[in-house]
């Protein structure tokens, strides 16, 4: 009896353990359709950790997706992810598409990754990507070519320009001012 019941107990925190790791969200796949499931809130790989709301746990092809979004723990917000190829500030394309947080959307899109570098003191950070509706690949920010990608990658408004010529204004300041202008 009593062994019935502690595997009883450990089945039921896998469980719960198990539910904690998904959220509610949507997948919208390159086709048009869409889908709402339990997705696994660890989005980084070819394909996505998903879960019918039957229980029944299968992945998808993250090949095969647009955008996913999830609801937020507190269901008051929503957080969007894209799949998408990157290049660097030399244009070299990375070695694999990647689901990137699309933090602003608009006819200049800001996407941010969020990494932790394991044994560094510094200990984590993020890197930010922009991308044109018309654009297939996502755009690297980099930090130490800042001025000079900034200024070439908005050069089509002198008056953004000129914003990032004064070393004030991060990624997230000139895509906000870069959209309000063009939209």
């Amino acid at each position: 009896m009593k062994n019935c019941l502690l595997l009883l107990m450990f089945f039921l925190t896998t469980q719960l353990l198990q539910a904690q790791n998904y959220l509610k969200g949507t997948l919208f796949y390159l086709d048009g359709t869409q889908k709402s499931l339990l997705i696994n809130k660890k989005i980084d790989g070819p394909k996505v950790k998903v879960k019918e709301q039957s229980g029944e746990s299968y992945t998808v092809e993250s090949s095969s997706v647009k955008a996913l979004v999830l609801a937020t723990k507190k269901g008051d917000g929503e957080i969007w992810y894209e799949y998408l190829k990157t290049v660097d500030v030399k244009g070299k394309e990375g070695k694999k598409a990647q689901w990137l947080n699309k933090v602003i959307d608009g006819e200049v899109s800001l996407y941010m990754e969020s990494w932790v570098a394991i044994g560094n003191p510094a200990g984590s950070g993020e890197s930010y990507y922009v991308k044109r509706r018309e654009e297939e690949v996502a755009t690297k920010v980099s930090a130490l070519k800042y001025i000079s990608q900034m200024t070439e990658y908005f050069k089509d408004q002198p008056a953004i320009v000129e914003k990032v010529q004064t070393r004030d204004y991060g990624p997230r300041d000139l895509v906000l001012l870069y959209n309000d202008v063009v939209e």
